[in-house]
């Protein structure tokens, strides 16, 4: 509770989408699932950046920091995405 309120107080949109098991009263599912469609694209959004991020935490020297060096750090950070990218490319049909 204190939680949605901090939510409401500033103003933010949370971005979470609710979970339909829970929620018995139709109305209110209704309700929150209108809210939700305002910010579904949002949420399609968030999804990539956290998959992403689920992605690299795959690659060891990212998850740790090794390196003392920025550019050495940075240097490894973008293989990772290359190969990232590089699955993409050869899995898509």
């Amino acid at each position: 509770m204190r939680n949605k309120w901090l939510i409401d107080y500033h103003g933010l949109i949370p971005v979470i989408k609710p979970n339909r098991r829970w929620i018995k009263d139709q109305k209110l599912l209704n309700a929150i699932l209108d809210q939700f469609e305002k910010v579904e694209h949002i949420y399609k959004k968030r999804h990539a950046i956290e998959r992403t991020f689920a992605w690299q935490d795959t690659y060891r020297k990212l998850v740790i920091r090794y390196e003392k060096l920025q550019c050495t750090f940075l240097g490894f950070r973008y293989l990772a995405y290359s190969m990232i990218n590089l699955r993409g490319f050869f899995n898509e049909k």
